[in-house]
C-alpha cells in the first residue's frame, strides 16, 4: 500500500485554502458592491417584527418600500391590513398577492 506524499498532501490543502479565501473575497465583493452593479434592484421588503401566537399562528410587520403592513398567516391563508401611517392606508385588509403586486407597480 502506497501512502500519499507529503508534498502532494501540501499542494492540495494549499490549493484548497486559496479557493476557499478566493470564495470569501468574491461574496465579500458582491455584498459590499452588489447594489452599485443593480443586483439588489426592485421593492425592497423587510421584516420589522415577528410574534408567534401559536404554533399555527403568526403576526408580522413588514415594510415594503415606505410603506408598513400588519400580515397575519395561519392555516387558513394570510391577511393583509395596512397599519396607519402607511402611504397607502386606504386598504384595510387584502390578499398578500394582491398587496404585493400594487406595491411592485407603485
Amino acid at each position: 500500500m502506497e501512502l500519499v506524499s507529503s508534498e502532494y498532501l501540501l499542494r492540495a490543502l494549499s490549493s484548497l485554502v486559496v479557493i476557499t479565501v478566493l470564495i470569501g473575497i468574491s461574496v465579500w465583493w458582491i455584498r459590499s458592491k452588489g447594489s452599485a452593479l443593480g443586483l439588489s434592484n426592485g421593492v425592497q421588503i423587510r421584516v420589522v417584527s415577528r410574534v408567534s401566537l401559536d404554533t399555527k399562528h403568526k403576526l408580522f410587520v413588514v415594510e415594503i418600500g415606505d410603506s408598513r403592513y400588519l400580515v397575519a398567516t395561519s392555516p387558513a391563508g394570510v391577511s393583509v391590513t395596512a397599519l396607519s401611517g402607511s402611504d397607502n392606508g386606504s386598504e384595510s385588509s387584502s390578499e398578500f398577492g394582491e398587496v404585493f403586486r400594487n406595491e411592485l407597480e407603485s
